[in-house]
């Protein structure tokens, strides 16, 4: 029996490298839609994508000069202080409360914008007023607007629940619920006190307000046990390198005034 080649003689495994040529010459316009497509895809990501800050710092732990020195790790039965307890220290629920409380870490407030292209208008824009409205779209936000907010004071159901403020004229403004009830009502650098439905008081005071007439922020007041919680988890402590007496602390997030500020 004559065995019978697989490939007629002069023929290959693969396709030449004319052959391949030829076919990515032809399927070129589909090759750099693709790569247009890729790279739109890309830088519109990069627009949109909401910016993580991270902050650093350096603590040198120090014996107190005026103690006696100590040869050994335990004198008279007692442990020397160690980096692993210092870091335990900073960890501690009562020094973050501390943290929460100065800072106003359980308030949060912003301009409202627009979805998705919206925060990306804000961070573009150059200039200390803010930006004109885009599209009719008045009661937004479109970069330059700035509040401060201290003396939140909310009932129990409005905990958590996103309040809204409207800049007026002058320097005043009203603050409203969730479903658009009516709160509270001020001006700016005076504290100001109203109620819900149900009689419960709500107290509010505005330090800062650059925006349009018309425009609107959003403040949240956060219960302050889960902040404080949130806070023990996000910051992360480490000694650096081994009886060193170096400690690292890192706090990243999405809030940059949060981060800078903790």
């Amino acid at each position: 029996m004559t065995p019978t080649p697989l490939h007629p003689p002069g023929s290959s495994d693969g396709a030449s490298g004319a052959e391949l040529a030829r076919s990515l010459l032809e399927g070129r316009w589909t090759l750099l839609a693709c790569a247009a497509l890729a790279l739109v895809a890309a830088g519109g990501w990069l627009v949109v994508a909401t910016p993580r800050w991270r902050a650093e710092a350096l603590l040198r732990l120090e014996e107190h000069r005026d103690a006696p020195p100590i040869p050994d790790p335990i004198v008279n039965g007692v442990e020397a202080p160690s980096p692993k307890a210092e870091i335990e220290v900073l960890r501690a629920r009562s020094l973050i409360a501390g943290a929460v409380s100065t800072l106003g870490l359980d308030v949060e407030a912003a301009p409202r914008t627009v979805p998705f292209l919206g925060k990306a208008f804000a961070r573009f824009h150059r200039g200390a007023a803010p930006a004109p409205a885009r599209f009719g779209l008045v009661r937004y936000a479109w970069g330059g607007e700035r509040i401060a907010v201290s003396g939140v004071d909310v009932p129990e159901p409005l905990l958590d629940q996103p309040l809204v403020v409207t800049a007026g004229e002058g320097g005043r403004w009203r603050l409203a619920g969730p479903d658009g009830t009516p709160l509270a009502e001020g001006a700016v650098g005076r504290p100001a006190e109203g109620s819900d439905g149900d009689g419960h008081p709500v107290r509010l005071l505005v330090s800062t307000l650059v925006a349009r007439p018309g425009t609107e922020f959003t403040v949240v007041k956060r219960r302050f046990s889960d902040v404080v919680a949130a806070l023990q988890l996000e910051l992360a402590v480490e000694e650096r390198g081994k009886d060193t007496g170096v400690v690292a602390l890192r706090l990243e997030g999405t809030d940059r005034r949060r981060v800078i500020a903790t």
